[in-house]
Protein backbone atom coordinates (compact mmCIF):
# COMPACT_ATOMS: atom_id res chain seq x y z
CA UNK A 1 0.00 0.00 0.00
CA UNK A 2 2.60 2.31 0.87
CA UNK A 3 4.37 1.97 -2.44
CA UNK A 4 1.36 2.12 -4.42
CA UNK A 5 0.90 5.84 -2.77
CA UNK A 6 4.45 6.69 -3.34
CA UNK A 7 4.34 5.75 -6.92
CA UNK A 8 0.91 7.44 -7.36
CA UNK A 9 2.09 10.69 -5.85
CA UNK A 10 5.75 10.16 -8.13
CA UNK A 11 3.09 10.04 -11.18
CA UNK A 12 1.28 13.24 -10.41
CA UNK A 13 4.53 15.05 -9.86
CA UNK A 14 6.61 13.89 -12.89
CA UNK A 15 3.57 14.39 -15.30
CA UNK A 16 3.77 11.05 -15.88
CA UNK A 17 -0.11 10.55 -16.75
CA UNK A 18 0.44 13.78 -19.36
CA UNK A 19 1.60 11.73 -22.19
CA UNK A 20 -0.67 12.03 -26.16
CA UNK A 21 -3.67 10.99 -26.85
CA UNK A 22 -4.19 10.01 -23.23
CA UNK A 23 -4.33 13.84 -22.78
CA UNK A 24 -8.29 14.58 -23.14
CA UNK A 25 -10.59 11.22 -23.03
CA UNK A 26 -13.83 12.39 -25.18
CA UNK A 27 -16.88 10.87 -25.18
CA UNK A 28 -19.95 12.28 -26.30
CA UNK A 29 -18.46 16.41 -26.56
CA UNK A 30 -17.66 15.92 -23.24
CA UNK A 31 -14.07 15.95 -21.79
CA UNK A 32 -12.68 15.77 -18.91
CA UNK A 33 -8.80 17.32 -18.67
CA UNK A 34 -5.89 15.05 -17.55
CA UNK A 35 -4.96 16.89 -14.05
CA UNK A 36 -5.01 17.17 -10.13
CA UNK A 37 -8.87 17.11 -10.32
CA UNK A 38 -9.00 14.02 -12.75
CA UNK A 39 -6.50 12.43 -10.07
CA UNK A 40 -8.47 13.59 -6.88
CA UNK A 41 -12.12 12.26 -8.77
CA UNK A 42 -10.65 8.68 -9.99
CA UNK A 43 -8.78 7.46 -6.82
CA UNK A 44 -11.85 6.75 -4.84
CA UNK A 45 -13.11 4.87 -7.81
CA UNK A 46 -10.10 2.87 -8.20
CA UNK A 47 -10.23 2.54 -4.05
CA UNK A 48 -13.73 1.34 -4.28
CA UNK A 49 -12.88 -1.53 -7.17
CA UNK A 50 -10.72 -2.75 -4.99
CA UNK A 51 -13.02 -2.92 -2.12
CA UNK A 52 -15.15 -4.95 -4.33
CA UNK A 53 -12.67 -7.02 -5.47
CA UNK A 54 -11.76 -7.92 -1.97
CA UNK A 55 -15.12 -8.56 -1.24
CA UNK A 56 -15.41 -11.19 -3.94
CA UNK A 57 -13.35 -13.65 -1.70
CA UNK A 58 -11.67 -15.74 -4.89
CA UNK A 59 -8.49 -17.24 -3.41
CA UNK A 60 -8.76 -19.29 -0.28
CA UNK A 61 -6.09 -17.29 1.90
CA UNK A 62 -4.51 -13.79 1.70
CA UNK A 63 -8.01 -12.57 0.16
CA UNK A 64 -6.61 -8.70 1.21
CA UNK A 65 -3.89 -9.62 -1.22
CA UNK A 66 -6.56 -9.30 -4.20
CA UNK A 67 -6.93 -5.42 -3.08
CA UNK A 68 -3.66 -4.78 -2.61
CA UNK A 69 -1.92 -5.91 -5.85
CA UNK A 70 -4.37 -4.66 -7.91
CA UNK A 71 -3.90 -0.77 -6.19
CA UNK A 72 -0.29 -1.95 -6.90
CA UNK A 73 -0.26 -2.47 -10.16
CA UNK A 74 -2.72 0.60 -10.99
CA UNK A 75 -0.21 2.72 -9.20
CA UNK A 76 2.63 1.71 -12.07
CA UNK A 77 0.78 3.11 -14.82
CA UNK A 78 1.03 6.55 -14.88
CA UNK A 79 -1.48 7.80 -17.71
CA UNK A 80 -3.95 5.97 -15.73
CA UNK A 81 -3.48 8.53 -12.74
CA UNK A 82 -5.56 11.02 -14.33
CA UNK A 83 -8.02 9.45 -16.61
CA UNK A 84 -11.39 9.49 -14.96
CA UNK A 85 -13.31 8.17 -18.13
CA UNK A 86 -11.02 5.03 -17.83
CA UNK A 87 -11.51 4.57 -14.20
CA UNK A 88 -15.24 4.65 -14.73
CA UNK A 89 -14.99 2.43 -17.56
CA UNK A 90 -12.81 -0.34 -14.93
CA UNK A 91 -15.89 0.31 -12.90
CA UNK A 92 -18.90 -1.02 -14.83
CA UNK A 93 -16.53 -3.31 -16.36
CA UNK A 94 -15.94 -4.61 -12.74
CA UNK A 95 -19.33 -4.70 -11.84
CA UNK A 96 -20.58 -6.47 -14.91
CA UNK A 97 -18.16 -9.25 -14.20
CA UNK A 98 -19.16 -9.59 -10.45
CA UNK A 99 -22.76 -9.49 -10.75
CA UNK A 100 -22.36 -12.13 -13.58
CA UNK A 101 -20.62 -14.56 -11.66
CA UNK A 102 -23.20 -14.44 -8.88
CA UNK A 103 -25.59 -15.79 -11.26
CA UNK A 104 -26.42 -19.29 -10.55
CA UNK A 105 -29.03 -21.65 -11.48
CA UNK A 106 -32.15 -21.69 -8.89
CA UNK A 107 -35.92 -21.13 -9.80
CA UNK A 108 -36.21 -17.39 -10.82
CA UNK A 109 -32.89 -16.91 -12.49
CA UNK A 110 -34.29 -15.11 -14.91
CA UNK A 111 -35.05 -12.40 -13.34
CA UNK A 112 -31.59 -12.09 -12.44
CA UNK A 113 -29.86 -12.51 -16.14
CA UNK A 114 -32.48 -10.19 -17.09
CA UNK A 115 -31.72 -7.54 -14.22
CA UNK A 116 -27.22 -8.61 -15.19
CA UNK A 117 -28.04 -7.66 -19.14
CA UNK A 118 -30.56 -4.62 -17.81
CA UNK A 119 -27.39 -3.42 -16.07
CA UNK A 120 -24.95 -4.27 -18.75
CA UNK A 121 -26.90 -2.27 -21.99
CA UNK A 122 -26.93 0.68 -19.96
CA UNK A 123 -23.10 0.63 -19.14
CA UNK A 124 -22.64 -0.15 -22.95
CA UNK A 125 -24.77 2.56 -23.82
CA UNK A 126 -21.69 5.17 -22.24
CA UNK A 127 -18.87 2.69 -23.10
CA UNK A 128 -19.73 0.67 -26.21
CA UNK A 129 -16.30 -0.84 -25.87
CA UNK A 130 -18.47 -2.91 -23.29
CA UNK A 131 -20.17 -4.76 -26.42
CA UNK A 132 -17.07 -6.73 -26.88
CA UNK A 133 -17.99 -8.88 -23.62
CA UNK A 134 -20.95 -10.52 -25.06
CA UNK A 135 -19.32 -13.53 -26.04
CA UNK A 136 -17.54 -13.81 -22.36
CA UNK A 137 -20.94 -13.42 -21.24
CA UNK A 138 -22.83 -15.87 -22.77
CA UNK A 139 -19.94 -18.40 -22.66
CA UNK A 140 -19.71 -18.15 -19.04
CA UNK A 141 -23.73 -19.10 -19.05
CA UNK A 142 -22.86 -21.64 -21.08
CA UNK A 143 -20.13 -22.94 -18.57
CA UNK A 144 -22.69 -22.40 -15.72
CA UNK A 145 -25.11 -24.83 -17.58
CA UNK A 146 -27.93 -22.01 -17.00
CA UNK A 147 -27.73 -20.80 -20.74
CA UNK A 148 -31.14 -22.50 -21.54
CA UNK A 149 -33.36 -20.85 -23.55
CA UNK A 150 -35.46 -18.89 -21.04
CA UNK A 151 -32.88 -17.29 -19.54
CA UNK A 152 -31.82 -16.78 -23.29
CA UNK A 153 -34.87 -14.66 -24.01
CA UNK A 154 -34.25 -12.74 -20.83
CA UNK A 155 -30.97 -12.29 -21.51
CA UNK A 156 -31.80 -10.57 -25.00
CA UNK A 157 -34.75 -8.40 -23.51
CA UNK A 158 -32.38 -7.25 -20.48
CA UNK A 159 -29.91 -6.09 -23.26
CA UNK A 160 -32.88 -4.66 -25.66
CA UNK A 161 -34.61 -2.77 -22.79
CA UNK A 162 -32.81 0.15 -22.62
CA UNK A 163 -31.89 0.81 -26.64
CA UNK A 164 -35.73 0.24 -26.87
CA UNK A 165 -36.53 3.02 -24.65
CA UNK A 166 -33.32 5.36 -25.95
CA UNK A 167 -33.96 5.22 -29.60
CA UNK A 168 -37.84 5.19 -29.32
CA UNK A 169 -37.37 8.40 -26.98
CA UNK A 170 -35.40 9.78 -30.01
CA UNK A 171 -37.57 8.79 -32.56
CA UNK A 172 -40.19 10.64 -30.83
CA UNK A 173 -37.84 13.74 -29.31
CA UNK A 174 -35.18 14.70 -31.72
CA UNK A 175 -33.65 16.71 -29.83
CA UNK A 176 -32.13 13.24 -28.41
CA UNK A 177 -30.21 12.35 -31.97
CA UNK A 178 -27.46 14.83 -30.50
CA UNK A 179 -26.79 11.73 -28.06
CA UNK A 180 -27.81 8.90 -30.12
CA UNK A 181 -25.80 9.26 -33.33
CA UNK A 182 -22.53 9.72 -31.79
CA UNK A 183 -23.92 6.54 -30.05
CA UNK A 184 -24.46 4.66 -33.40
CA UNK A 185 -21.17 5.70 -34.83
CA UNK A 186 -19.16 4.69 -31.96
CA UNK A 187 -20.81 1.05 -31.76
CA UNK A 188 -20.08 0.84 -35.62
CA UNK A 189 -16.87 1.98 -35.31
CA UNK A 190 -16.33 -1.34 -32.69
CA UNK A 191 -16.23 -3.26 -35.62
CA UNK A 192 -13.34 -1.89 -37.63
CA UNK A 193 -10.32 -3.40 -36.90
CA UNK A 194 -7.15 -2.08 -36.55
CA UNK A 195 -3.74 -3.92 -36.73
CA UNK A 196 -1.32 -1.36 -36.57
CA UNK A 197 -0.16 -0.97 -32.98
CA UNK A 198 3.06 0.54 -31.69
CA UNK A 199 4.24 -0.96 -28.14
CA UNK A 200 6.32 1.09 -26.18
CA UNK A 201 9.10 -1.35 -24.10
CA UNK A 202 7.07 -0.89 -20.99
CA UNK A 203 4.07 -2.05 -22.08
CA UNK A 204 5.65 -5.22 -24.23
CA UNK A 205 7.07 -6.16 -20.69
CA UNK A 206 4.14 -5.89 -18.82
CA UNK A 207 1.86 -7.95 -21.37
CA UNK A 208 4.86 -10.45 -21.34
CA UNK A 209 4.39 -10.72 -17.92
CA UNK A 210 0.39 -11.11 -18.40
CA UNK A 211 0.86 -14.03 -20.75
CA UNK A 212 3.55 -15.55 -17.98
CA UNK A 213 0.89 -14.94 -15.33
CA UNK A 214 -1.74 -16.63 -17.45
CA UNK A 215 -0.30 -19.61 -18.53
CA UNK A 216 1.06 -20.51 -14.51
CA UNK A 217 -2.58 -19.94 -13.61
CA UNK A 218 -4.07 -21.82 -15.88
CA UNK A 219 -1.60 -24.74 -15.20
CA UNK A 220 -1.90 -24.12 -11.31
CA UNK A 221 -5.88 -24.36 -11.56
CA UNK A 222 -5.97 -27.77 -13.47
CA UNK A 223 -3.09 -29.25 -11.74
CA UNK A 224 -4.74 -28.35 -8.26
CA UNK A 225 -8.26 -29.36 -8.90
CA UNK A 226 -10.65 -28.89 -5.94
CA UNK A 227 -14.33 -30.15 -6.40
CA UNK A 228 -15.48 -28.47 -3.14
CA UNK A 229 -15.24 -24.88 -4.75
CA UNK A 230 -16.56 -25.00 -7.79
CA UNK A 231 -17.99 -21.25 -7.34
CA UNK A 232 -14.15 -19.88 -6.77
CA UNK A 233 -13.01 -22.23 -9.60
CA UNK A 234 -15.61 -20.48 -12.05
CA UNK A 235 -15.10 -16.92 -10.56
CA UNK A 236 -11.31 -17.49 -11.34
CA UNK A 237 -11.82 -19.42 -14.81
CA UNK A 238 -14.21 -16.36 -15.50
CA UNK A 239 -11.31 -13.75 -15.31
CA UNK A 240 -8.55 -15.76 -16.81
CA UNK A 241 -10.72 -16.49 -19.79
CA UNK A 242 -11.90 -12.45 -20.02
CA UNK A 243 -8.26 -11.71 -19.89
CA UNK A 244 -7.22 -13.87 -22.43
CA UNK A 245 -9.62 -12.61 -24.82
CA UNK A 246 -9.23 -8.59 -23.93
CA UNK A 247 -5.13 -9.36 -24.47
CA UNK A 248 -5.89 -11.09 -28.20
CA UNK A 249 -8.38 -8.20 -28.60
CA UNK A 250 -6.28 -5.14 -28.00
CA UNK A 251 -4.02 -6.29 -30.78
CA UNK A 252 -7.05 -5.67 -32.82
CA UNK A 253 -8.54 -3.21 -31.65
CA UNK A 254 -5.90 -0.05 -31.60
CA UNK A 255 -8.04 3.04 -30.20
CA UNK A 256 -9.62 1.26 -27.39
CA UNK A 257 -6.33 -0.38 -26.41
CA UNK A 258 -5.63 1.76 -23.22
CA UNK A 259 -9.11 0.50 -22.10
CA UNK A 260 -8.93 -2.93 -22.19
CA UNK A 261 -5.14 -2.59 -20.63
CA UNK A 262 -7.09 -1.03 -17.72
CA UNK A 263 -10.00 -3.56 -17.55
CA UNK A 264 -7.16 -6.48 -17.16
CA UNK A 265 -5.24 -5.18 -14.53
CA UNK A 266 -7.94 -7.17 -12.03
CA UNK A 267 -7.35 -9.88 -13.71
CA UNK A 268 -3.57 -9.67 -13.14
CA UNK A 269 -3.65 -8.89 -10.12
CA UNK A 270 -6.13 -11.97 -9.18
CA UNK A 271 -3.54 -14.34 -11.14
CA UNK A 272 -0.73 -12.82 -9.47
CA UNK A 273 -2.20 -13.01 -5.59
CA UNK A 274 -3.10 -16.66 -7.08
CA UNK A 275 0.19 -17.52 -8.17
CA UNK A 276 1.73 -16.38 -4.88
CA UNK A 277 -0.58 -18.43 -2.58
CA UNK A 278 -1.97 -21.43 -3.69
CA UNK A 279 1.52 -23.26 -3.43
CA UNK A 280 3.23 -21.56 -0.92
CA UNK A 281 6.92 -22.93 -1.31
CA UNK A 282 10.48 -21.38 -1.56
CA UNK A 283 10.11 -21.41 -5.43
CA UNK A 284 7.19 -19.50 -5.64
CA UNK A 285 8.43 -16.95 -3.15
CA UNK A 286 11.37 -16.56 -5.33
CA UNK A 287 9.29 -16.18 -8.24
CA UNK A 288 6.99 -13.57 -6.95
CA UNK A 289 10.07 -12.02 -6.05
CA UNK A 290 11.17 -12.04 -9.66
CA UNK A 291 7.63 -11.07 -10.65
CA UNK A 292 7.74 -7.53 -8.74
CA UNK A 293 11.12 -6.72 -9.83
CA UNK A 294 9.96 -7.05 -13.14
CA UNK A 295 6.56 -4.74 -12.58
CA UNK A 296 8.94 -2.39 -11.04
CA UNK A 297 10.97 -2.06 -13.98
CA UNK A 298 7.74 -1.39 -15.97
CA UNK A 299 7.09 1.50 -13.85
CA UNK A 300 10.55 3.15 -14.03
CA UNK A 301 10.42 2.69 -17.63
CA UNK A 302 6.78 4.13 -17.90
CA UNK A 303 8.36 7.67 -16.38
CA UNK A 304 10.55 8.08 -19.83
CA UNK A 305 7.59 7.08 -21.96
Amino acid sequence: MVASLLLWLLGLFTGANDGGSLRESIIYGFSVSQNWLGSLLALPIYLLIAYILNSLVILESRTSWLAFLFLYLLSMNFFLHGNLWLAISLLLFILSITILSSCIDYDGVQRRIYAIFLFFALSAIFFPQLIYLLPIFFLYLYISKILKFRNLLAALLGIATPLWLLFGTAYISPQLKAFTTPLLSRVTGLFVMKTALSLTVAQLLFMSIEVMLLIHSVWLLIATSNPAKPIMRRMLSLFIITNAYLWILSFFSVNNFNMFFVWRLPGVALMLAYVATVKVTKLSNIYFVILNILLLIVAFLGLWN
